[in-house]
């Protein structure tokens, strides 16, 4: 019974997944770029991942939360939880680290960690379809290699691209470049009109 819930779940993925494709690459997503806090994108990185994290005994940091992006905050959240995911899954010792620093005028939004890393022929295929490295007996419970193809088709819709750094045996670093901006500031409240002088004259 549990091995057919897991191959159930593992088709719901792979069907949910195809269809992200197939909805990015028919102009299917639109993309709504909005001004927002980074430290609200760590809060529900962190909500979420912080327990598989601690499940495996890494430890999951967080760096930058006071800079502002202007970007579609919802892509860039699936964006992100993608890479976290991938970063926990691959990672067997050490941490995972979510970054983000200014460059010029733009952020690096990067997920680091200290996992297997990818061999310099291999850098590419990640973003393939159907392509896991370390997964030859195609383990559904590790997915079915659509996640980074995924991540890589939403950050080209955004069109900020995705950029890949790795170490075989020291790990990766996966960068996402965003606009910098600050938050929109909020109109002042009008300030009440003044009573004339005599107002209170003759009710005291």
């Amino acid at each position: 019974v549990n091995s057919i819930y897991e191959s159930v779940d593992a088709l719901e993925g792979l069907f949910s997944e195809l269809l992200d494709i197939t909805r990015i690459d028919s102009g299917g997503v639109e993309v709504h770029p909005q001004h927002f806090a980074i430290k609200d994108l760590y809060r529900k990185l962190r909500l979420h991942f912080e327990p598989l994290a601690f499940e495996k005994g890494l430890a999951l940091r967080f760096r930058g939360s006071q800079h502002v992006a202007l970007a579609d905050a919802l892509l860039v959240e699936r964006i992100m939880r993608n890479l976290v995911s991938n970063a926990i899954r691959y990672t067997i010792d050490g941490s995972v680290l979510v970054s983000c620093r200014r460059r010029g005028d733009r952020l690096m939004l990067q997920v680091w960690d200290t996992g297997t890393g990818i061999a310099p022929a291999d850098q590419q295929r990640v973003f393939d379809e159907f392509v896991q490295l370390g997964n030859p007996q195609r383990d559904a419970a590790q997915g079915v290699g659509l996640g980074l193809p995924t991540t890589r088709r939403l950050a080209d819709l955004l069109g900020h691209g995705l950029q890949l750094q790795s170490q075989p045996g020291r790990g990766s670093c996966f960068t996402l470049m965003m606009d910098s901006s600050t938050l929109p500031s909020e109109p002042a409240a009008a300030a009440p009109p003044e009573a004339p002088a005599d107002a209170l004259h003759g009710r005291v």
